[in-house]
């Protein structure tokens, strides 16, 4: 307990003993929302707080919205059964496309890094997404890495 004047005391708490006991003086529903974006990769407690308050003040359409993306990506989102990429169509739009180079494939660590290469618009390729990190070094095989299955689903060109 802090004493401030007129000699009122009131409790002091950390950010995150505010977010876990609620002391945010909102209602259950800002504080549920808190804690579960908190939970998010690269949202500290602040930026939660900042999000679940824009949230709350945005039009209705745009908070149903990314609700709903959220729900279909949980509902229609697998893994692409020829190359392990994220897709909402099996095979994904990688795979099926013609255009592409089935004489190279590029390795990946995760789904996000074949959205970098191909923003460069320099490779035209195939890919194989690991779904971990592969450090030989390490210890970490094909087997031990995030990847579901090390077999590529291409066919051998000679």
């Amino acid at each position: 307990m802090k004493e401030v004047t007129g000699g009122l005391k009131i409790p002091v708490f950390s950010k995150e003993q505010a977010i876990e006991s609620r002391y945010y003086g909102g209602a259950d529903a800002i504080n549920r929302l808190i804690q579960e974006l908190n939970k998010l990769p690269g949202i500290g407690p602040k930026s939660a707080q900042r999000i679940a308050y824009y949230l709350m003040r945005a039009p209705q359409e745009q908070a149903i919205q990314l609700a709903e993306s959220i729900l279909s990506i949980k509902q229609k989102i697998k893994l692409c059964s020829t190359c392990f990429n994220v897709t909402d169509a099996d095979p994904c739009a990688i795979c099926r496309n013609d255009q592409r180079n089935r004489t190279q494939v590029c390795v990946v660590e995760q789904p996000q890094d074949i959205l970098a290469i191909e923003h460069t618009n320099v490779y035209h390729g195939l890919y194989h997404v690991l779904h971990g990190a592969i450090s030989p070094t390490e210890g970490i095989g094909t087997t031990m890495s995030g990847s579901r299955n090390w077999r590529c689903g291409y066919k051998t060109v000679s």
